[in-house]
């Protein structure tokens, strides 16, 4: 079997999108706008994958990149999913005020883009669909849980290059000032721990792994 790239499973969404009509509650004109694509990029960076991202899934037109502003960090306490889905949304609007769009996320933007999907189509905004790869809310933790997830970090510091993992333990209890990135990914980190998502009416493309290395 052939690698796993992006443009495989863009194409797949590609065929999805042209085998479906738009909704049905959508307003009657962005039947004929064109769709717009919307990768959601981590907030503590703008790394290369959402462009991959945005090109294979909008090959032959232009794809917008959309991130959370930092701002949104500096003017509050506690940030929370639903607030920066808040931010993303308003510079899709901005973009596209009716839509027809997809928007696309992959881990933590997973999260956010569903988030950011539940607000625009709660303001009558066309989101033809909501693509996550690799994505999940938080679980309860279970007892079982709590084993699987030992087990699995037990089985990474096995595998660990002993110079390295003493490096990483060096870096865990040496006392220093948190990056802005670091920050920016703990508080990120947190909100998903608190994010309970609410059901989703509209169209989502869901990617997962069959295999976790670990």
């Amino acid at each position: 079997q052939p690698p796993l790239t992006i443009e495989r499973p863009a194409a797949r969404v590609r065929q999805g999108r042209r085998d479906i009509s738009f909704d049905a509650d959508a307003p009657a004109s962005s039947a004929s706008t064109p769709l717009e694509v919307f990768a959601v990029s981590y907030p503590w960076a703008m790394g290369r994958m959402p462009e991959e991202i945005g090109r294979a899934l909008s090959p032959n037109r232009d794809w917008h990149h959309v991130q959370v502003p930092l701002a949104c960090f500096q003017r509050a306490e506690t940030v929370t999913v639903e607030d920066m889905a808040l931010h993303v949304e308003r510079q899709i609007r901005a973009v596209s005020p009716a839509g027809p769009s997809d928007v696309f996320g992959i881990c933590f933007t997973g999260l956010l883009a569903y988030e950011v999907a539940r607000c625009l189509r709660a303001n009558g905004h066309d989101v033809a669909a909501v693509v996550i790869v690799d994505s999940f809310p938080p679980l309860p933790q279970t007892p079982a849980r709590r084993a699987l997830s030992l087990g699995m970090r037990l089985g990474r510091v096995a595998k660990s290059n002993p110079k390295s993992l003493i490096t990483r333990v060096r870096r865990k209890v040496t006392e220093r000032p948190r990056s802005y990135e670091e920050f920016i990914r703990d508080t990120c980190s947190e909100a998903q721990r608190r994010y309970q998502p609410e059901p989703y009416d509209g169209r989502m493309i869901f990617f997962r792994p069959k295999v976790v290395h670990v």
